[in-house]
């Protein structure tokens, strides 16, 4: 058997044994969907050239201060991502990682995420098992009114892309002044955070409750520009006082696990001295992008039930 799928084999093992999956991901597992990753300039300024032209970065452009400088502009930014995300479907690896966390693991997983597509919900994820750290580019906020609620079912926006601008700028249903996402920006003060509150209280509901019999968390596209996720994975490897596994899937995880000195990492290179020998505190890093990554480890398990 060659190296990858051995260490997909070892990893279908631990998931096997788990008690509980908490999945935590970041703006990587969209890529495979069709989406850019914003956060890095190049990616922004290829996506919108208007952003390059004056120099702009993700800070200067998911931030409250251009919501009220530039409404159009803003809103052909969030007005274009809010259209793309719901032009694209979540990847296949989606419903595997669902099936591995609804029919192998008796439903019992938590999602923590740092995206704002909605593309968990949208795979078929209970909302009631997930949480949008960064909210929910799906509901609109009104800093007037001070209320949160859905974007209308159906709805476009209308962008010329010519002059980057929105030509409608959505305005609150309550009140008709302008809204914004419902997202966490940056230097953001505004945001009403009451729904990821909510949220928030579930996920630590769930930690409490499988703590001490053990949590596998998959971390998928985890990147270190915002490393929001990454801390997250490593804080509850670190914190959980039952067995716990780290499986890391990115295809550079360019910084590696901060417990790289104490715990054994199993990776495709050395996979061949670690295949037999289970550990407790398992750390594993799949070097690859997350839907085939998840596709592999779903066969895997499929495999052994």
């Amino acid at each position: 058997m060659d190296p990858s799928s051995l260490l997909y084999k070892r990893v279908a093992r631990s998931v096997a044994r788990s008690k509980a999956i908490l999945v935590t991901a970041g703006a990587g597992i969209s890529i495979d969907s069709g989406l850019p990753d914003f956060r890095i300039k190049e990616g922004l300024w290829e996506a919108y050239p208007y952003f390059k032209n004056t120099n702009m970065t993700f800070m200067d452009a998911a931030n409250p201060r251009f919501f009220k400088t530039k409404l159009k502009e803003f809103w052909f930014f969030y007005g274009h991502r809010y259209n793309l995300y719901q032009d694209h479907l979540p990847h296949s690896g989606y419903s595997a990682l669902l099936e591995i966390c609804e029919k192998y693991l008796g439903n019992k997983y938590h999602v923590y995420t740092s995206n704002v597509d909605g593309h968990f919900q949208k795979a078929g994820f209970s909302q009631r098992k997930i949480t949008e750290c960064n909210g929910s580019i799906n509901h609109f906020q009104c800093d007037s009114c001070r209320i949160i609620y859905l974007v209308p079912h159906r709805a476009r926006f209308e962008l010329n892309i010519k002059n980057f601008t929105c030509k409608k700028p959505p305005k609150c249903t309550y009140c008709s002044e302008p809204v914004r996402p419902n997202v966490l920006m940056f230097n953001d003060s505004d945001w009403i955070a009451c729904r990821t509150t909510k949220q928030e209280e579930n996920y630590k509901k769930f930690i409490s409750e499988n703590s001490k019999d053990g949590i596998t968390i998959i971390e998928i596209g985890a990147g270190t520009v915002i490393p929001t996720i990454r801390a997250r994975s490593e804080a509850i490897f670190s914190d959980t006082s039952g067995p716990r596994t780290l499986i890391r899937i990115n295809p550079d995880p360019s910084t590696h696990c901060a417990y790289a000195q104490t715990h054994c990492i199993v990776t495709e290179e050395n996979i061949d001295e670690n295949l037999e020998e289970i550990y407790q505190n398992e750390i594993f890093e799949i070097k690859e992008s997350s839907k085939p990554a998840l596709k592999k480890i779903h066969e895997a398990v499929k495999d052994l039930f």
